[in-house]
């Protein structure tokens, strides 16, 4: 199908995405696996992945579509990847190291617009963030608001990367669409679902004066059928969109949704001012080398390190030379135990002392507007937060994030498993991966479609 280099031609025949050829970058991601799910499952498109680490790919894996090796920043693989495309979800983005990557990312997201180009897609849909708006002020947001003051790096990068897809639209009549979703939860989700189950298993999570702030949640298939719509529908390019929920919901409400589904109470009420203090002391604290060897001997921290080779040889000495009781003895000492899963043991967890940028989200009260997106694009949002937490929780269930990693329940000695995964018992391991892997599929087939 011709087109010209803005893709004009081509652009005005998307009416659905079924037969498309379509890629997707950030695709073993939260948001670029779930598009790459859906356009699959749903849509009947034909799918193309351009994937950096094929070890993080396995839950796109399972499905049929074309993944491509390479990085963002290979112009040529961009290049390669990009060729016969209709349009390109661009999701990725590299959240490891933001303040050294922002230019990377820039430099990325300017050779995917010039491949689409050069290849003459038809949209390229670009996820932003609504963080690029930086400090907000109470009341509604809308995308015509000048942004705010930021300096957390996140921000800098996503606005780096959003500037560029911006100018080529102005300049050179790239096709793009530009969407600031919110707070994006749902299965899989590291910031907004996985952490908060973690943060309230294992500590208080702050309600900042009350838990009255604002928290614009979005249900993660809201996101992705508003990237559908901006793919798909005809004289929207070059718009800027934000994308949230119907309706804002409290702080309260949102960690009492996942309290509800972990049958914990784990917030406790703090006002600003106490917070502030207490980011100051920790500060203090993180300077001293009692914060890092508490940092060390945290269970998740302690079974990276204990996976490195020096560590696993080490391991392997003490395992000859000590008796078990002794190494069992040893092991409670090295790692720190987790708080234990009952209400009482709330008196006794720590709170989980939030960033200031985290605690500016906790005490805004801004309302994103999402007027324009359903003017222009017909957005609905059909997930209030109970409905997508139904479907949230099951997955909590499915992952077994419900159950509390304790070392007096189901204790495993790190030196035992360091061993474990050294051994002879690799094939073992591997295949407790496929199985992993195989039930990841049946639940994604049967319980986390679209209800």
């Amino acid at each position: 199908m011709g087109c010209g280099a803005n893709g004009t031609a081509l652009e005005n025949s998307l009416v659905c995405l079924q037969g498309k050829t379509v890629l997707v970058t950030g695709a073993t991601g939260f948001i670029g696996g779930r598009v790459v799910e859906r356009l699959l499952l749903e849509e009947g498109a034909k799918v193309r992945a351009l994937v950096r680490n094929f070890s993080t790919a396995s839950r796109i894996a399972r499905f049929p579509l074309d993944m491509i090796h390479g990085d963002l920043t290979e112009a040529d693989k961009v290049r390669e990847a990009m060729q016969g495309c209709d349009v390109v979800f661009h999701c990725a983005h590299d959240s490891s190291n933001e303040a050294a990557l922002s230019g990377d990312a820039a430099r990325g997201t300017q050779n995917v617009c010039a491949a689409a180009l050069a290849a003459g897609v038809a949209r390229l849909v670009h996820l932003s963030t609504f963080a690029v708006h930086g400090a907000t002020s109470d009341g509604d947001l809308t995308e015509a608001m000048p942004w705010g003051q930021a300096n957390h790096p996140y921000t800098s990068a996503k606005r780096a990367t959003e500037e560029v897809v911006v100018k080529m639209t102005r300049e050179q009549n790239l096709p793009a669409v530009v969407l600031q979703p919110t707070i994006v939860y749902g299965p899989f989700c590291k910031a907004w679902t996985d952490k908060p189950v973690s943060d309230l298993q294992t500590g208080l999570v702050p309600l900042v004066d009350g838990g009255a702030g604002f928290c614009n949640a979005v249900y993660i298939d809201d996101l992705v059928d508003a990237m559908f719509l901006a793919a798909t529908r005809p004289d929207v390019s070059g718009e800027v969109f934000l994308i949230s929920g119907e309706q804002p919901v409290t702080w309260k409400q949102f960690y009492g949704a996942f309290e509800a589904t972990l049958c914990i109470e784990s917030t406790q009420v703090v006002a600003a001012s106490r917070v502030a203090q207490m980011q100051a002391a920790a500060a203090r604290e993180k300077k001293t080398l009692h914060r890092f060897i508490y940092w060390l001997r945290d269970p998740k921290v302690f079974w990276r390190i204990a996976k490195a080779p020096p560590f696993k040889l080490a391991f392997v000495a003490l395992k000859r030379l000590l008796p078990k009781e002794r190494r069992h003895q040893m092991s409670s000492r090295m790692v720190r135990a987790a708080p234990k899963h009952s209400p009482s043991a709330t008196a006794t967890k720590s709170l989980h002392v939030p960033n200031e940028t985290l605690l500016a989200l906790y005490k805004s009260r801004t309302h994103v507007r999402i007027d324009k997106a359903k003017r222009l694009l017909g957005y609905d949002p059909q997930f209030d937060l109970e409905r997508g937490m139904q479907l949230t929780s099951q997955y909590i269930h499915w992952a077994n994030h419900n159950q509390p990693h304790s070392l007096s329940e189901n204790y495993v000695d790190p030196i035992d498993t360091a061993i474990y995964l050294r051994t002879c018992r690799l094939p073992e391991w591997a295949a407790g991966v496929r199985r992993r892997r195989r039930a990841a599929t049946q639940y994604h087939l049967h319980h986390v479609g679209r209800s």
